[in-house]
């Protein structure tokens, strides 16, 4: 099957998230955790943290677990927000046990926001659909990330 464009790429991997159900995502979402803080455990050196906040509607791995191992470790996590006047992403810090709410998009921020300089991080996880065997990655297609610093 050939796959013309990246709407339907989007429409297709959509569906199959969607199809994980609760349970498969929770799993799933603690096997990236494990690889993740192994990862780092091998790159101490790496202390600055960048992660999305798990959408729900769009059926996204859970991040809470490895955001609350990164800070029990000791880690600076950071998360971004978008400036809803001018649609550019804004990283923030993230407070251990701070409260997390939805922005006008129902997407999840930090309620209280400490704003920090992108050049501060050191990794940075990107959510997204799909991806092929050269890295590219498919996103939701608003581009925020892809205009992040």
């Amino acid at each position: 099957m050939e796959i013309s464009s990246k709407k339907e790429l989007r429409q297709i991997y959509k569906a199959r998230r969607a199809q994980l159900g609760h349970d498969n995502r929770l799993l799933l979402s603690a096997e990236i955790t494990r690889q993740v803080l192994a990862f780092l455990s091998e790159r101490e050196t790496l202390r600055h943290i960048h992660l999305f906040l798990p959408i729900d509607k769009f059926h996204e791995i859970d991040t809470y677990p490895l955001i609350d191992a990164l800070q029990k470790q000791g880690k600076n996590v950071y998360t971004s927000v978008t400036d809803p006047m001018t649609g550019q992403m804004k990283t923030v810090k993230l407070v251990s046990g701070g409260e997390i709410g939805l922005d006008a998009w129902g997407i999840p921020v930090p309620v209280v926001r400490e704003e920090v300089l992108d050049a501060l991080l050191q990794v940075v996880f990107l959510p997204l659909l799909a991806y092929d065997l050269n890295g590219h990655r498919i996103g939701y297609g608003k581009g925020m990330y892809d205009r992040f610093a």
